[in-house]
């Protein structure tokens, strides 16, 4: 964004994955999980697909 190309889009995808990320913690913490919600950002913004997140569960 610092460069100035591309800084619309940018923003933009900055944007969508805030606005994911608070959604998803707003579900986890009224325990009310969408789960079709869940699976659509998965299929469209998993970055590591291999992570197995129960590693990192207490």
């Amino acid at each position: 964004m610092k460069t100035g190309t591309m800084v619309e889009y940018a923003v933009k995808r900055t944007k969508v994955h805030v606005h994911n990320c608070l959604e998803l913690w707003g579900q986890i913490a009224g325990n009310r999980i969408d789960e079709g919600y869940l699976r659509n950002l998965e299929a469209t913004d998993n970055i590591f697909p291999e992570i197995d997140y129960k590693v990192y569960a207490g």
